[in-house]
């Protein structure tokens, strides 16, 4: 799963969200030529959704509907930028947008399981009483774990790497891993890790 960001940009935005939101626009025609050939090799495209939409349905709409026109894809998954989340507001959000699968679910600065499972369900609404029908995976380890928040070699990133999957196979559970791609860049030097992730994943 690709997530991409279908935001505002340029003068659309505060100077906030120039700050913190992602800066390419997806209507960029080298943008979307590669990614709409990403989508024809069989992967699947969720919406990146910008940081202030946590709780405004009406953007996480719009973002969304941005990649659909953009890719002629349809976009049913999202992750929220900066994993900004409330339990209170950001599923009905999601679910009112549209929006069936969530993997936002995680700690920013850490890995692990946040709601103490790795299994994917169905949130409680309790202004309902019954389940709502977004499906939430929640998210297990992220690249800046391993490099920003913890000054680790690289046999100790292949350690936590190897950790969390084992803890995630041997419950026979189900989490998401998170992976920038501008982090496979010389200018962050992530790469390896990210080859490692992959190369324990197939075992």
């Amino acid at each position: 799963m690709i997530h991409v960001y279908g935001g505002r940009n340029g003068w659309l935005c505060s100077p906030i969200q120039m700050l913190i939101d992602p800066s390419y626009n997806i209507k960029n025609s080298k943008i979307s030529n590669q990614l709409k050939t990403i989508c024809q090799k069989g992967w699947q495209v969720g919406v990146h959704t910008s940081y202030n939409s946590w709780d405004k349905p009406y953007l996480m709409r719009e973002e969304l509907e941005k990649i659909e026109r953009t890719l002629g894809v349809s976009v049913t998954a999202c992750r929220q930028h900066w994993l900004r989340f409330s339990f209170d507001k950001t599923w009905k959000c999601q679910q009112e947008a549209g929006i069936l699968r969530d993997s936002t679910l995680g700690f920013n600065d850490r890995p692990g399981f946040r709601n103490g499972t790795a299994l994917s369900f169905h949130p409680w609404d309790f202004d309902t009483g019954s389940p709502m029908f977004i499906k939430v995976t929640p998210l297990v380890l992220m690249d800046s774990h391993l490099y920003d928040y913890a000054h680790l070699s690289e046999d100790e990133r292949l350690s936590q790497i190897r950790k969390w999957l084992h803890e995630i196979r041997f419950v026979h559970g189900s989490a998401t891993v998170l992976w920038h791609p501008h982090t496979l860049s010389k200018d962050y030097g992530w790469l390896n890790g990210f080859l490692i992730l992959i190369k324990e994943l197939k075992t």
